[in-house]
């Protein structure tokens, strides 16, 4: 076979791995985002730092640019993957950003969602309401109807300022 054809089997390789790694590192990014961790979120991760662990294995360089150099005396970013060449030569930067990024933003859920359970529990006494007047009515009502102030089952729910006499719940 040609060097021009190994290399161009290289550049094809090549440019597939990287698209994948784009694509794993965009759903670890996306998973952050959208609150949606699961052990796929994990596995994505657990790829990113084995690829990162190959790149220090090879001093910050592809294998695969390591192997098509035997077929290319170019000094471009690019000769070995079809990217354009600042990207190419910029890749490593913009992408370990990215998934720092996304690691911040998992970090961030996952502190949301530890932290979450109390604030979670909080939100549902409150009737699961975000609203300051509706939470006080609803522990108004909550408290009245659970036998309040008057020892019995309160006949009237507040709302706001506004109170409604409930008919039949003595019945």
């Amino acid at each position: 076979m040609k060097p021009d054809t190994k290399l161009l089997i290289i550049k094809v390789i090549h440019t597939m791995v990287w698209g994948f790694f784009v694509a794993v590192i965009g759903y670890v990014l996306y998973c952050g985002i959208t609150d949606q961790i699961t052990w796929r979120t994990w596995v994505a991760c657990a790829l990113v730092v084995a690829e990162g662990g190959v790149l220090l294995l090879f001093r910050r360089h592809c294998p695969l640019t390591l192997l098509a150099r035997r077929y290319s005396h170019s000094r471009r970013d690019n000769f070995d993957i079809f990217l354009p060449n600042w990207l190419a030569r910029h890749n490593q930067l913009i992408f370990t950003s990215i998934y720092v990024l996304a690691l911040l933003l998992l970090g961030y859920r996952l502190g949301q969602q530890v932290g979450g359970s109390t604030r979670k529990a909080h939100h549902a006494r409150l009737g699961g309401h975000d609203n300051p007047v509706v939470q006080q009515a609803f522990l108004r009502n909550k408290e009245l109807l659970n036998g309040g102030r008057n020892g019995g089952v309160g006949n009237r729910l507040h709302c706001g300022g506004l109170a409604v006499r409930i008919q039949g719940l003595h019945e």
